[in-house]
């Protein structure tokens, strides 16, 4: 779970393939579900900015406005990512 206090927490849930869930902090009640598609893989949320960032392991990025939850930008990297980082 990503997390910067005190605010909202981002997490994948389990079950629910291509969403993002946001957490509010300390409450721990779900807030809302941000539908990317794909594999979510990970998850950044830098601490000034408001701006969610997801990998996909179907090879692209989603940057996400947190205010608002629109989706900013997708890049593709036209391949699929495996961990470790190698397509």
């Amino acid at each position: 779970m990503a997390s910067i206090l005190p605010g909202p927490a981002c997490t994948c849930p389990r079950g629910v393939p291509g969403t993002v869930l946001e957490v509010e902090l300390p409450a721990l009640r779900a807030t809302r579900t941000i539908r990317v598609g794909g594999k979510v893989q990970g998850l950044s949320v830098p601490r000034v900015g408001g701006t969610l960032f997801v990998a996909n392991e179907d090879g692209w990025l989603d940057v996400i406005r947190l205010s608002t939850g629109a989706r900013l930008a997708r890049l593709d990297f036209g391949s699929r990512i495996r961990r470790g980082g190698q397509p």
